[in-house]
Parts: C-alpha cells; structure tokens; sequence
C-alpha cells in the first residue's frame, strides 16, 4: 500500500519538477519514518523552488504531487479494509 502510493508520489513530482540539469529532480524520493512517508528533495534548492523567493516565483512540484494522489490513497486504504 505505502510503496505503491510513494512511487506514484515521487513519480508525479518528478514529472512536474522545474528541470535545468536535472540534478534537483534527480534527489527526490520518499523514506518510511515512524509515523509515516516522508517525501523529500535533497537539492540545496528545492526549497527554493517548491515555494519561491522574494525573486523568484514558486514553481512547486512536491505539494502538487501528494495532492493529485490524495485521492489514490483513499481508493487504496478502502480496499486494504474491505
């Protein structure tokens, strides 16, 4: 259930990252902490990009991503509890 959703996940915001060289989009991935999924982008400026400076305007990617797949995760709990 949780690497099924996580792929999609990191699949998605791969898709929707702001490419120059790749390298930023090439650090996203998930990790399985305690209480959950942790979905992160090692690049020193992900941050930057998911949600924008004073100069630069936010071109967010990881936000998007689990919001798309919101929905994909009610659909696989139902089923994982019928």
């Amino acid at each position: 259930l949780w690497i099924d959703f996580s792929t999609r996940v990191v699949s998605a915001a791969k898709d929707m990252a702001a490419v120059d060289s790749g390298y930023m989009r090439d650090t996203i991935k998930y990790d399985f902490i305690a209480n959950g999924v942790l979905f992160s982008a090692s690049s020193g400026y992900s941050l930057f990009v998911e949600y924008g400076t004073v100069n630069q305007a936010a071109q967010p990617f990881l936000g998007p991503a689990l919001e798309e797949n919101r929905s994909y995760l009610k659909q696989l709990i139902e089923r994982a509890f019928k």
